[in-house]
């Protein structure tokens, strides 16, 4: 990238990005002098590339945020507009495209994770999308239109702000990879460091089709086990077969524990456990000696006050000592140095076609299709009802123009449209664009007056066809306004000295 550009007018030094690491010297008539950063003019929101395919980043977006602690979803969040955020010096802006619902979404409304939070706090831990916006160091890896994922806090919104350092590039924006994340990474890591599986062993899974349970019975299957797997429907017991699973078990037509006492007389080597309840009585009971049991969640609670419900924990301690068993606890965000190899791993595997990334878009629901953040309500429903076959994810659209709360009408400046932008844009944007000769897109209901003050902007530009005219008064740009008449003169000239003449019509 060019080092920042400096521009002199009437002896006052002004500010403009042009891509550089810092700002180290200004061009005053022929010598090169060191001066200290000022901001005469606000350029926060330029010094950041957030201008994805020539297209706006709305002043505004909608998310999901916590508003009172509870386990019922409903009540817990609201969806709110609320301005985009701009990305830190390390930081990423994504578009989001998909975001993943987790059963823990209700225990995290509902406080448990942390107690000392307190409502308002973001929502979702999950998404899919593409940069649209990053910092500067940031860019040192990542570029704008990069396709990314990421496993981060607030993801039910249409742009997420995420550390770099967290993200994960996959070859598309697609939902196959959003599996991955949260629920391929918790079945991959906990069979790997919890599961110890050896070929020939026992393995069970509840919740088996499910977002991690699919996973976890495709991984046991890749290390030679023998996998049996819950679920609640033939039509779920006719996926996990076509997963390789020996013995889908529907608990809603058979008797889990005798199940287990007729064909598992050796008992389970290992349990991939995340139902609670009756369940997790049942597996405790069929363990092998050695058997290793791994706690990834207990949703049969999640909905209930305490957010679990009882088990017959007394006598544990014996049955465990009785076969030298244990039951083992896994958090994914202990594991995070796990979580790189495993993210790599799973997309070898995933684009080489060796991995079922199952993903439940809500196609099959009365209601069609998951779709939007509104819907994200519905889907957390779907999942709880035990409806769903594969991983539970919402799309979210591309963004609808929507101008800023308390404007509206003709006036572009109040726009989030691509022709709006022309005549709002920031001086790096309005450069490249009048560079290359694009021209103003025409997608607007108010394309008229959005695209009069794009020519009217390009038409300001000395040596471009039409009359001059100023600027407009005040200068709107994103969260950039010249704060006086010369500081629009000096923006001015710096658009003459820079901007090349370019055929326009």
């Amino acid at each position: 990238m060019s080092t920042t550009l400096l521009a002199v007018n009437s002896r006052k030094v002004f500010l403009t990005l042009g891509g550089g690491r810092g700002v180290t010297n200004a061009v005053f008539r022929s010598h090169f002098v060191s001066v200290p950063r000022r901001s005469i003019i606000d350029l926060s929101y330029s010094t950041h590339f957030m201008d994805f395919k020539g297209s706006s980043i709305p002043s505004s977006m909608k998310k999901l945020v916590v508003t009172k602690l509870s386990q019922n979803f409903k009540e817990a969040v609201s969806l709110q507009i609320v301005p985009v955020p701009t990305p830190g010096d390390a930081d990423l802006l994504i578009r989001n495209r998909f975001v993943g619902i987790n059963a823990s979404d209700i225990n995290y409304s509902a406080g448990r994770y942390d107690t000392s939070v307190r409502p308002p706090f973001d929502a979702g831990f999950e998404g899919v999308g593409e940069v649209v916006g990053l910092g500067l160091t940031a860019s040192a890896r990542f570029a704008v239109g990069d396709a990314v994922a990421y496993f981060s806090g607030g993801s039910f919104a249409e742009y997420t702000v995420a550390p770099a350092k967290s993200i994960v590039r996959v070859p598309a924006a697609e939902p196959r990879f959003l599996t991955l994340l949260v629920s391929g990474a918790t079945a991959y890591i906990a069979l790997k460091k919890l599961g110890d599986l050896a070929r020939g062993e026992t393995v069970m899974v509840t919740a088996a089709a499910g977002g991690t349970g699919q996973f976890a019975v495709q991984f046991a299957k890749k290390a030679g086990c023998r996998v049996l797997g819950t679920c609640s429907s033939d039509e779920k017991a006719g996926f996990l077969k076509s997963l390789g699973c020996d013995r889908p078990v529907n608990y809603k037509s058979e008797d889990l524990r005798e199940v287990l006492r007729r064909e598992c007389p050796g008992g389970l080597d290992v349990v991939y456990e995340s139902v609670g309840g009756s369940v997790f009585d049942a597996v405790v009971d069929s363990l092998a000696q050695k058997g290793r049991l791994i706690v990834i969640g207990f949703i049969s609670g999640y909905q209930t006050a305490s957010g679990l419900l009882p088990v017959k924990a007394g006598a544990l301690p014996v049955k465990l000592l009785q076969r030298s068993a244990s039951v083992r606890g896994f958090f994914l965000p202990h594991f995070l140095s796990d979580y790189g190899e495993a993210m790599a791993d799973m997309l070898r595997m995933c684009k080489g076609g060796e991995l079922v990334c199952e993903v439940d878009l809500g196609e099959m629901t009365p209601e069609g299709r998951f779709v939007g953040l509104e819907s994200v309500f519905r889907a957390v429903d779907h999942m709880y009802a035990g409806k769903n076959l594969g991983k539970v994810v919402v799309e979210l659209p591309a963004v609808l123009e929507r101008p800023p709360a308390g404007r509206g009408g003709g006036d572009p400046s109040a726009c989030v449209c691509e022709a709006a932008v022309w005549a709002n844009a920031s001086v790096p944007s309005v450069h490249r664009r009048v560079a290359t000769g694009d021209p103003p897109p025409s997608r607007c209901p108010r394309i008229s007056a959005c695209h009069n003050a794009a020519f009217s902007r390009l038409a300001s530009v000395p040596g471009r066809s039409g009359p001059a005219r100023p600027i407009p008064s005040p200068l709107r740009l994103p969260n950039v306004t010249a704060r006086s008449t010369s500081d629009r003169d000096a923006l001015q000239s710096f658009y003459s000295n820079l901007i090349p003449p370019t055929p326009y019509s």
